[in-house]
């Protein structure tokens, strides 16, 4: 979400996807158990999981800002997501807009993720140029488990994050630009995170926080549909069978 995260999913049309758009990407209640102590995570995230698996409808509104190693802000991030699982397949709609900072003449690289449960659509457009990737629905999602397989996890306490109590829970991982520390604020009511920051080795940092939460609450159908705009390039990588991730 808004922290960049990377996930491996499936082969041929990742692949297709990911080069065809890697031009157009800008670069990147209570709870019910007692209090988590630490070395607890193995225990907790699931816990938090089945929270998360409880909510049906959702729009969730982030922002990410990004500053660099001289505390400078490099770009911000604004995600919005709206999610239905009251259908047999899972349906969502999620819109990215990335502003770059310090150049007033930067347009926004806007893009859309459109599923109905069986067909997702990519969109990302810059400047006039559209791109558009259709291919076969993909029920999975993102898991608070995943945490656990990223790298080492840790319960760091409970907090209170927009009026909801969270489980903080830390996370350190290594990537190509080495040690990565990222701390994530869970509702406990929802399993959602609400709150994320991430301190790379190069001292460059990125805190996403919640500007708008609504859960439960009635979705229009329009949501989940999408007819790609006129003009815009359109690769079909449905009939080669893998299904895009889901976020």
């Amino acid at each position: 979400m808004g922290v960049d995260t990377v996930s491996i999913w499936q082969q041929q049309s990742n692949a297709l996807a990911s080069r065809a758009l890697i031009a157009f990407v800008l670069a990147g209640t209570s709870a019910s158990w007692a209090a988590p102590g630490p070395g607890k995570a193995r225990d907790v995230l699931p816990r938090l999981e089945e929270r998360r698996d409880r909510v049906r409808t959702l729009y969730h509104k982030t922002k990410t800002v990004v500053t660099g190693k001289d505390k400078q802000p490099v770009r911000s991030v604004t995600l919005e997501t709206w999610e239905n699982r009251d259908k047999d397949a899972r349906q969502f709609r999620t819109t990215t807009t990335a502003v770059a900072a310090g150049d007033a003449k930067a347009k926004p690289v806007v893009s859309h993720t459109v599923s109905d449960g069986k067909t997702t659509w990519r969109e990302v457009a810059r400047g006039d140029t559209i791109m558009v990737i259709k291919s076969k629905a993909n029920s999975d999602s993102s898991s608070l488990t995943d945490l656990l397989k990223a790298g080492q996890s840790k319960i760091k306490g409970r907090e209170e994050t927009d009026g909801e109590r969270c489980t903080v829970v830390e996370t350190t991982t290594m990537n190509r630009s080495g040690e990565q520390t990222n701390t994530y604020w869970i509702s406990e009511s929802y399993g959602l995170i609400l709150k994320s920051h991430t301190m790379m080795r190069d001292g460059s940092v990125s805190v996403m926080t919640t500007i708008a939460l609504k859960v439960n609450e009635p979705l229009s159908g329009a949501n989940f549909t999408y007819e790609p705009p006129e003009g815009a390039t359109i690769l079909d990588t449905s009939a080669l069978g893998a299904p895009q991730p889901s976020p």
